[in-house]
């Protein structure tokens, strides 16, 4: 099992245009805008052993041990971030599946 960061769009802070690519899966906006200032925050902490997990525990959460809550914490979305704590690899949630962002090392 591993750690992952949930990282979910702060859409009242984006101009209308960003917030709603975002949550259609535009992984350009997502990759660029990931580190504006306010734009994204660390929702939670989940532990899984894939990202298809991660999004079935965060979209399942009432008595989920596997969440660890940082902030407000909606279910994982389209648009959200997924960081692997241990590869700091990132990837957002798309419409169908993950796309691959770049790392944080």
């Amino acid at each position: 099992m591993k750690k992952y960061l949930v990282k979910q769009p702060n859409h009242g802070k984006m101009e209308d245009k960003i917030s709603l690519g975002i949550s259609r899966g535009k992984a350009h906006l997502v990759d660029f805008y990931l580190d504006e200032e306010g734009y994204y925050r660390d929702s939670a902490i989940i532990t899984a052993d894939s990202l298809d997990k991660v999004f079935e525990e965060g979209n399942f959460q009432e008595y989920n041990d596997n969440i660890e809550y940082l902030d407000v914490f909606y279910s994982v979305s389209v648009g959200d971030v997924i960081v692997d704590l241990e590869t700091k690899e990132m990837h957002m949630v798309a419409r169908l599946g993950f796309t691959k962002l770049w790392s944080l090392n």
